[in-house]
């Protein structure tokens, strides 16, 4: 039995408005899926960002943590990817054995950990100025410079 062409047009119509109906509701789904995810999203970058901050906040305050951590994050960035990254780590550690045991290279690393705190606190909405114990000594120095200058009218 032959149907005749229109009826044969007629389904294949009526089977394109049912898929793309589907399709229409498909994709209503999944904007309301991407909705509900944006703030739990917002929610968990909010909270690592505190994390962060409070962590290298921490860290800023001592010379021997803020080496440590700096060191971390510099493995993870220059070696952390290559399969011998570990090894070239250690191998350039060694290498530059006496310029990170130096009071520069840990003074250097403190007020990089310090600032990345600072930016991580920034980014929260904080607009306080850090405390000087958040500081320790160096920032104690820079505190009393800031403060001496005021004070000068310079």
């Amino acid at each position: 039995m032959k149907l005749p062409l229109f009826v044969i047009l007629a389904q294949i119509f009526l089977v394109t408005l049912i898929r793309a109906e589907e399709v229409k509701l498909d994709r209503a789904k999944a904007l309301e899926e991407l909705k509900a995810i944006e703030p739990k999203n917002e929610t968990l970058t909010q909270d690592l960002l505190a994390k962060s901050a409070r962590d290298l906040n921490e860290a800023g305050s001592d010379k021997f943590k803020a080496v440590q951590v700096y060191l971390e994050s510099y493995r993870n960035v220059e070696f952390g990817r290559a399969q011998d990254g570990e090894t070239r780590f250690q191998q350039w550690r060694v290498e530059n054995k006496e310029k990170i045991a130096s009071l520069d290279f840990s003074t250097a690393a403190q007020l990089h950990v310090q600032y990345v705190a600072l930016v991580c606190r920034e980014a929260l909405g904080e607009k306080e100025a850090p405390k000087a114990g958040e500081w320790g000594c160096i920032g104690k120095i820079f505190l009393s410079r800031g403060r001496l200058r005021k004070a000068r009218g310079i």
